[in-house]
């Protein structure tokens, strides 16, 4: 009963886990290298100044990542083709109900890094004080960040919020006006799957080799944030597309019988009927925007945590990447609950109607 029940949520998270990988694999081939791969290549092309080598390898995996979702989207539909989703059927799923895993987990994790005993896996208690000594020693006058913190965390958080935010007002937007038009959605649908199938990643070295040509101090700034608003903008596009072109004809044709214009329909009806999917699309992207802030200062940066962390690789402090990695973990974990508790608050009246309909 279970297993049939929650297969066609599974087939979609298989096919959003599809992606993903596609974007991961890219970006393992541009960090680490290796004898072959789309990254590889477009690492060699960069190396040689052959744009239009970069731009082909890019497009390569824009028509992988199509085939990719399209081939699992077809087998989805001819799986489950008895499946119909239905609005607030789904309960809200509560996380961490054995939150004594977690230190269970820690206390196993010190015992046996100091049984080991290798620099590479050092215990938490020798993260902790490097994350301490890293960012939090400072003088009380600066709430007691050091100059690393302010240094890197704080124009790491400023690129991530900028380019999640850039992109959530491109995508919002967008998605409202091509939601209420069918037409205009079937013209644009092709490059809106094109697009969302190329690995960010791949455009980090193609933007640094046009803002080379800029000739502006912004020009490392201006390609980290297209690369993260032209990364994450895809899940709040679609979200939104699918929230205003599923809104319920009660509602429109009530905004006809009040002779709203299309601005107050915009405005009044079709935004509030569609919020509930265009914030599970801006959660799912403020991730994606974490992830893709780290890539883009690794790659090609010179401040940030991701560009920290590439720093402590190369002079083999341990401590330091574990520490590095271990804020990332905290940042991503708090910045996904302070959305939570903003989604809740803002869409009470969604949960109250899904429970009484």
């Amino acid at each position: 009963m279970s297993l049939p029940s929650a297969a066609p949520f599974v087939a979609t998270g298989v096919r959003i886990a599809a992606g993903i990988a596609l974007v991961l694999a890219v970006s393992a081939e541009l960090l680490a290298g290796g004898v072959a791969g789309i990254g590889v290549f477009v690492n060699l092309a960069g190396s040689g100044n052959r744009t239009d080598l970069m731009m082909a390898a890019t497009v390569w995996a824009g028509v992988l990542g199509v085939l990719a979702n399209v081939l699992l989207l077809a087998g989805e539909r001819r799986l489950f083709h008895w499946h119909r989703m239905r609005t607030g059927g789904v309960g809200v799923v509560k996380l961490l109900t054995k939150i004594w895993v977690i230190p269970a987990l820690l206390v196993v994790w010190e015992f046996a890094a100091r049984a080991v005993g290798n620099t590479d896996f050092p215990p938490p208690t020798t993260i902790v004080a490097a994350m301490y000594e890293l960012w939090f020693s400072g003088p009380a006058s600066r709430i007691f960040l050091t100059d690393d913190a302010i240094d890197n965390i704080l124009p790491s958080l400023g690129r991530m919020f900028g380019g999640w935010i850039l992109a959530a007002l491109i995508g919002i937007i967008a998605g409202m006006l091509l939601g209420r038009s069918r037409t205009a959605t079937d013209y644009v649908d092709p490059l809106i799957e094109f697009g969302r199938s190329l690995p960010p990643p791949l455009l980090i070295p193609v933007f640094l080799v046009l803002q080379a040509g800029l000739h502006s101090p912004y020009g490392v700034l201006i390609t980290q944030l297209a690369t993260i608003v032209f990364g994450v903008v895809w899940p709040v596009l679609l979200n939104s597309i699918d929230g205003a072109r599923a809104i319920d004809r009660t509602y429109t044709e009530t905004a006809t019988v009040f002779n709203l214009t299309r601005f107050q329909r915009l405005r009044v009806v079709v935004l509030p009927a569609a919020s509930p999917k265009i914030f599970a699309g801006l959660r799912l992207s403020l991730s994606l925007a974490l992830i893709l802030m780290v890539l883009t200062e690794l790659i090609g940066g010179s401040d940030g945590i991701g560009y920290q962390l590439l720093q402590a690789q190369r002079s083999f402090d341990g401590a330091a990447v574990w520490a590095t990695i271990t804020l990332l973990g905290i940042l991503g974990y708090v910045v996904n609950s302070l959305f939570v508790l903003a989604e809740r608050r803002v869409l009470v009246w969604h949960r109250q109607a899904t429970r009484n309909p």
